[in-house]
């Protein structure tokens, strides 16, 4: 992951490594110098484009793979809520079960 970071700054020119720059972006966005969005969006594009290749081209199989992209994260919204009800019962349970602390 390390090397992917350094990647961005020295084949793209960001002046802070990926992670820092997301901070900025989530902090200061005003602050992010313009050099910096280009750098960033630069290496994300690259980056991508190593993972997907030329095996796009046709627009369909960009829209299933995209479409397969937000399923993925459909599941695993679904997931995520899903446990945290599970959580929420086994609270709720053990509280009904030992009574809780301020009663």
């Amino acid at each position: 992951m390390k090397n992917l970071q350094q990647r961005a700054k020295a084949e793209f020119g960001l002046s802070v490594l990926p992670e820092t720059f997301v901070e900025n972006m989530r902090l200061r966005p005003d602050e992010v110098p313009d050099s910096d969005l280009d750098a960033f969006s630069n290496w994300i594009n690259a980056e991508v484009g190593q993972l997907i290749g030329n095996g796009l081209d046709e627009d369909r199989l960009a829209g299933l793979h995209v479409a397969m992209i937000a399923g993925g994260r459909i599941i695993g919204q679904g997931q995520n809520e899903g446990g945290e009800l599970a959580v929420a019962m086994l609270k709720e349970a053990l509280l009904a079960y030992f009574g809780s602390e301020t009663e």
